[in-house]
């Protein structure tokens, strides 16, 4: 059995446009290949999805894990020819245990950097870097704009929804800010635009008694249904890259 596993630096590995297409419509052709120790990534339990033998590169471990949709993470063991893949790319060890023989990836993309914290979440296309810290509002807007990126912003009922099974299922952080603050009166996303027919305030809300909670959290004892707060509450908050934007370094 797989343990966890510690990772570091990148080395992207540029593929060809005809080896990665083909086989589900993607032209992502940028694999991350970590194998220092900065990250940890957990590689085991419920995660795993398959073991394939007789596997004979790390190419072909890639169009597994292109394949399968759900593939987040995969390993290669080049003397076993062997390639296991699994479908988390979010919980962290804070010890991680390098399994010798095991070189171990992250199905990446040019834009949502494995090793600027940020994973792509294939099922929905979304770009997300769950902080591993709180803040209050503005430190967390500042966090995500040092990242290159904002805080996430739910624009529509279906990014929402996939969102919401997110935060319930992976990344089991508490209950954090989004991207969306009143602006002259105006509930407003971080990209812009005015909040809509999306909204999925709790019942009652917004309200606030003191009359200046002008941010947004999801609030898991709600169903992380939306409810107003001051922007001084210091909570977790999640990130998003925008996978049309190349990020400006």
């Amino acid at each position: 059995m797989l343990g966890s596993t510690k990772f570091g630096y990148l080395i992207y590995i540029s593929l060809s446009y005809c080896m990665l297409t083909g086989i589900n419509g993607s032209s992502r052709w940028n694999v991350a290949y970590h194998k220092s120790s900065l990250d940890d990534y957990i590689f085991d339990g419920p995660f795993f999805m398959q073991e394939s033998n007789e596997i004979e590169s790390t190419l072909l471990c890639i169009l597994l894990c292109q394949k399968a949709v759900d593939c987040m993470l995969f390993g290669y063991h080049q003397n076993e020819r062997k390639c296991r893949i699994y479908s988390s790319g979010f919980y962290t060890a804070s010890k991680g245990i390098v399994v010798l023989g095991w070189e171990n990836y992250v199905y990446g993309d040019h834009i949502c950097t494995a090793n600027g914290g940020f994973v792509h979440v294939r099922t929905s296309n979304l770009c997300i870097h769950p902080s591993n810290e709180k803040a209050p509002f503005i430190d967390a807007r500042k966090y995500c704009s040092d990242r290159h990126s904002k805080l996430i912003s739910l624009t529509t009922t279906a990014k929402s929804n996939a969102f919401d099974n997110i935060i319930k299922t992976t990344l089991k952080i508490g209950s954090p800010y989004i991207g969306l603050s009143k602006i002259e009166g105006q509930w407003t996303w971080e990209d812009g635009n005015i909040l809509g027919s999306e909204a999925q305030w709790n019942d009652g809300q917004p309200y606030c008694s003191t009359g200046d909670c002008n941010c947004v959290i999801k609030f898991m004892s709600s169903d992380y249904r939306w409810g107003d707060s001051r922007c001084e509450i210091i909570v977790p908050f999640v990130c998003e890259r925008e996978l049309n934007k190349v990020p400006k370094h």
